[in-house]
């Protein structure tokens, strides 16, 4: 598994939540095959102010003409993608690498235990056809942070084990799959480093900062 992979957890997230929207012409679904959109995060805590989340779209070699970001609550464009190098501005770090990115600033003062905001990113191809691309951003109002290391966990790892992906795969693939997901969260501080344990290919045990220890029987989740 690449880090290909890995941002489409993010995105996919981790509302998990990257799927077709809708297009128009038909060669945008043939150019949309090709594009991967994703979020430096989905998930975060309440009461941290604003912060900045970043989109991203992986175009690869597909005939982009223009990237942009609305939120569907709200009308107008929210942000647009470039592909411009300019950290300062657009956010994007390598310009013309086919990875187009643009930043917002999201309120996490919120009163209620959970606020969802639905994003959608719109890209147009050279040929003037056009595809859109759904995400998620979650508030959760956690009432400490071992409860929100806990519901993060869950929401990363369901972007696979909530998949037709995860019922194919063969046992050896949803480890490694697993295991993989598992050691980014140890890296983001959620899963305590070293407590990933996959002896069996039938389950995994991993324990989260602060919460406790988890046990995911494979089984139970593919019959």
């Amino acid at each position: 598994m690449n880090n290909r992979y890995n941002k489409r957890s993010l995105i996919a997230v981790l509302a998990m939540s990257l799927f077709l929207n809708g297009c128009v012409g038909s060669n945008a679904k043939k150019h949309g095959d090709q594009i991967v959109c994703y979020a430096s995060d989905t998930c975060f805590q309440a009461q941290q102010g604003d912060i900045q989340v970043k989109f991203y779209a992986d175009v690869g070699q597909a005939p982009v003409k223009d990237v942009s970001l609305s939120n569907k609550e709200e009308k107008g464009e929210s942000a647009k993608l470039l592909d411009d190098g300019i950290v300062e501005e657009s956010g994007d770090e390598v310009p013309a690498d086919g990875v187009y990115t643009g930043c917002i600033v999201l309120d996490t003062n919120i009163s209620a235990d959970e606020k969802e905001y639905s994003y959608v990113i719109s890209v147009v191809f050279t040929d003037n056809t056009s595809q859109d691309y759904s995400l998620s951003v979650r508030i959760f109002n956690a009432t400490d942070k071992a409860q929100f290391n806990a519901y993060y966990t869950d929401l990363y790892l369901s972007s696979y084990m909530e998949t037709k992906d995860f019922k194919q795969d063969s046992k050896e693939t949803r480890q490694e799959k697993m295991v993989e997901l598992l050691h980014d969260l140890e890296d983001k501080g959620y899963v305590v480093k070293g407590s990933i344990k996959a002896d069996s290919l039938d389950s995994i045990v991993y324990e989260i900062d602060g919460f406790g220890v988890v046990f995911v029987d494979y089984d139970s989740l593919t019959d």
